[in-house]
């Protein structure tokens, strides 16, 4: 429904106010007479947007801003990592924070995958895949593929899914770091079905995440459903949300990393070892879980 379509509120009510960048409710919630409850999904550093694109980088300028100035409108916090949690404090936030699993529907991830992506590359080349937005670092994960293609396997394709245009000049410097780096075989998909996406997870060998801020990063938990093995960076809520599973990275040298990967793709038992660590990972987000702690959270805020 359009907010227009909100009834009178009154002190008995009970908003909860999803944020994850510059929107323009805030001044609803500051004049709300009922409690508040904000699900806080953090708000990407504008700092990564600079240079490649100022609206984005003005928006979550404003975003940071607004969330700090709306501290004393909110009663209680609800977020999706500890990593979360201390971004609110860090802005002076003095409210119960609760952390709370994110909801994810698997049953949407049971369709079946497009059949002409796994069919096109389903051909014994290692498959690498990654998601495309600048915090993600899409230029140290092309430069690792880079070091891997040339040192294990010139064979291997990257793929860097996700929306883009020609003209984004993001995309112009990935383009550049490719040439740089004198590296093939670095497919951009754009912007695609859901099952597509689906599929590219069917058919990669390895997911790598090189991003240097996740405020949880379902990406992550994605390709643990998808039985994919995950190198990630180190940083933000990564470690989090993998829990001790996947494989943590606490360097961006593209060599040391290309070495990770081999192992990881090359070895049956390491790899096999990796995908049971994460399948168990995977078990703490089946929506029944994170529902179940979702609702006692906001019970005990109603009492």
């Amino acid at each position: 429904y359009l907010i227009n379509m909100l009834p009178e509120l009154n002190e008995n009510d009970l908003i909860i106010y999803h944020y994850a960048t510059a929107d323009e409710l805030a001044d609803i919630i500051k004049e709300a007479p009922c409690k508040v409850v904000l699900r806080y999904h953090n708000v990407t550093p504008p700092a990564f947007f600079r240079g490649y694109d100022e609206g984005a980088e003005k928006v979550t300028r404003e975003g940071l801003d607004e969330i700090a100035d709306l501290k004393d409108a909110i009663d209680y916090g609800i977020v999706v990592s500890d990593f979360n949690k201390k971004d609110l404090i860090d802005m002076g936030y003095q409210c119960p924070i609760a952390v709370a699993p994110i909801l994810i529907p698997f049953k949407d991830y049971e369709q079946e995958p497009d059949k002409d992506v796994v069919t096109r590359y389903s051909d014994g080349k290692t498959n690498i895949v990654g998601r495309i937005v600048p915090n993600k670092k899409f230029e140290d994960v092309i430069a690792c593929f880079a070091a891997y293609k040339e040192k294990y396997d010139p064979t291997a394709r990257l793929f860097l899914v996700g929306n883009y245009q020609e003209t984004d000049l993001y995309y112009q410097y990935l383009q550049d770091v490719i040439k740089k780096c004198g590296v093939e075989d670095v497919i951009f998909p754009g912007h695609i079905a859901f099952n597509a996406i689906l599929a590219y997870y069917k058919i990669a060998d390895l997911f790598l995440c090189m991003s240097e801020h996740e405020g949880f990063c379902v990406p992550l938990v994605e390709a643990m459903f998808y039985h994919v093995p995950v190198v990630a960076y180190e940083s933000g809520a990564v470690p989090e949300t993998l829990g001790g599973s996947g494989v943590l990275l606490p360097t961006c040298k593209p060599d040391e990393i290309a070495e990770v990967l081999d192992s990881v793709i090359r070895n049956p038992a390491t790899r096999e070892q990796i995908i049971t660590g994460q399948l168990r990972r995977v078990e703490s987000f089946i929506e029944s879980k994170p529902r179940r702690e979702l609702i006692r959270v906001l019970e005990s805020i109603q009492k």
